[in-house]
């Protein structure tokens, strides 16, 4: 589950575009591979907007990648309070490009064009230009220099799209070397068994990464106060700007032979190395007291310990794990509801008295007096007034038209337990779709108190919702209009087409096979309404699949 954290990388992976007959060219397999969202150019607009919070992405990237994106970052913040204007250092700028880039995009914040945002040729990370190969020579790799190269970098090809570390350097007279500038001809060992003349780009700089190993770990200051005064309890605290512990421990004794001094006391409790902690340690004590060297050892890891609990605590959200108490909704019969995409759909639905969802406006507002619903869109920038309509939501915002509508929510909502099931209803909500990431036991799990629940039991699941177009991106580059959306197109993965709905110029990516769960009915005891999703299913088999639902139930 990509809602849940667990995203398999879906949008990374190659695929191809078809028309259903047949695949059409382009420049790149990677459809749906976006390039990274960077606003350095635009951030004195971010700073003078109404915006209160950044957010920088870090999921899968490494510790020196997110401590130099987030240094960069915050230098622009500090810069921009100091001068109120951006000054983006171009050397950080190259960095931040070698440390990681699939190329950068502005994003549809600043207004995009589709062209622009993704990178269809690589999904990986791109590096920054070193160079040109110009030849080959007994098994080594001939560059033109147009940039630094050190030993243990690390190089890409981009005609082949493959990488290696640069172990050794060569110069023109075969020699090794540990570093070559702007300009040299060098050679490497052709370790990707390439052949053709390419571009080289550098997507490890070792000098860089080194540096920014010993950065991030850098050590948190703490200061360590601690009060050593004979027959009474030895006593420390740890505290920085954010949090602080106090602690009391054994009774201090006279030293009979070897007295502790007030030097051995700092030093043992500076003895933070396999910590993030770096100790300002100040002691105050008597003389000719006595505490051994492994009690203080023991003393230091456990304040230290302490105020690690402490700190967590302070940003641990609590869950009220207490008995809910959910509304007891009365049930009718169970009953089943049908999502069409045309009016040839619709008008077979109608014959058998169930629940119809629409996704075209103008087929609810001819239809809407005959229990028809209208499916609002997944994502929306305005919000129109509603009033006494029946609708079905998909994003969050649109809970709002429950005080005033009949509403129903949908299952992208990812709704996967009681307690969202009851916020929903307390909120107006007459019925909750649930999500299709659960399978029998999960649901099966939920509350035995009857709730107005909807569970999809056949149709195409809706995976991926955006505001790019791979179709435009690809037949048209990027310019609009282009009408495109008259055919059907697909995503063809192998042997797998995944359909594309465009509508708004929104994008809809939707599985390449049904779910179908019609034959399992009578195992879901508390779902009480049961939908169908078509796609292109004609009125026969829109008829076979309503009948046997009926049949089963």
């Amino acid at each position: 589950s990509g809602n849940r954290g667990e995203c398999v990388g879906s949008c990374r992976l190659p695929y191809k575009l078809s028309d259903g007959v047949k695949e059409i060219k382009s420049d790149g397999n990677y459809l749906l591979s976006l390039k990274d969202l960077c606003t350095a150019d635009y951030f004195k607009d971010i700073m003078e907007s109404k915006i209160v919070s950044l957010k920088i992405e870090g999921r899968m990237k490494s510790p020196e990648y997110v401590f130099f994106v987030t240094k960069f970052y915050r230098n622009l913040i500090d810069n921009y309070y100091k001068t109120k204007n951006i000054s983006i250092n171009e050397e950080d700028f190259q960095k931040l490009k070698v440390l990681f880039n699939r190329e950068f995009t502005k994003g549809y914040l600043f207004n995009e064009n589709n062209g622009d945002i993704a990178n269809i040729k690589s999904s990986n990370h791109i590096g920054i230009p070193i160079g040109k190969v110009i030849g080959f020579e007994k098994g080594k790799i001939k560059i033109k220099l147009s940039d630094n190269l050190r030993q243990e970098d690390g190089i890409r090809f981009t005609k082949n799209n493959t990488g290696m570390i640069v172990n050794k350097i060569y110069n023109q007279n075969g020699l090794l070397i540990n570093k070559a500038n702007k300009g040299d001809l060098v050679f490497v060992d052709n370790k990707v068994n390439l052949h053709d003349l390419s571009d080289v780009s550098k997507t490890i700089d070792i000098s860089l990464s080194d540096e920014l190993k010993n950065m991030v770990h850098s050590k948190v200051n703490v200061d360590i106060i601690v009060n050593a005064y004979l027959d009474k309890p030895l006593e420390v605290t740890i505290s920085d700007q954010f949090s602080k512990v106090n602690k009391k421990y054994e009774v201090v004794s006279k030293a009979i032979n070897s007295p502790i001094s007030k030097e051995n006391i700092i030093k043992q409790f500076s003895k933070t190395g396999d910590t993030i902690y770096d100790a300002n340690v100040i002691v105050n004590c008597d003389e000719n007291i006595f505490i051994s060297l492994k009690y203080l050892n023991d003393v230091r890891r456990n304040i230290i310990n302490e105020f690690e609990h402490e700190k967590l605590k302070k940003n641990k959200i609590i869950v009220n794990n207490d008995k809910v108490e959910f509304k007891n909704y009365h049930l009718n019969q169970k009953t089943i509801s049908v999502l069409v995409r045309n009016e040839e759909q619709l008008k077979c639905a109608l014959k058998h008295n169930v629940t119809i969802y629409v996704t075209d406006p103008l087929l609810y507002k001819k239809y809407k007096a005959l229990n028809v619903y209208l499916r609002l869109e997944r994502v929306i920038t305005k919000y129109p007034d509603y009033v006494n309509e029946n609708l079905l939501i998909t994003e969050s915002g649109s809970i709002k038209y429950a005080k005033d509508n009949n509403v129903i929510s949908d299952y992208y909502l990812n709704v996967v337990n009681d307690y969202t099931i009851n916020l929903l209803h307390n909120l107006g909500v007459k019925k909750v779709t649930l999500s299709v990431e659960m399978d029998n036991e999960k649901i099966n799990m939920l509350t035995k108190d009857k709730f107005n629940l909807e569970l999809i039991v056949y149709g195409r699941a809706e995976l991926m919702v955006m505001k790019y177009c791979p179709i435009n991106k690809i037949i048209n580059n990027g310019k609009k209009p282009c009408n495109l959306c008259q055919k059907d197109y697909y995503l063809k993965d192998n042997d797998k087409m995944y359909p594309i709905i465009t509508k708004n110029c929104l994008t809809h990516i939707l599985h390449y096979k049904n779910i179908n769960l019609i034959d399992k009915i009578n195992d879901y005891k508390d779902i009480n309404s049961f939908r169908i999703e078509l796609y292109d299913e004609l009125p026969n088999e829109v008829e076979k699949l309503i009948l046997s639902i009926k049949n089963n139930i």
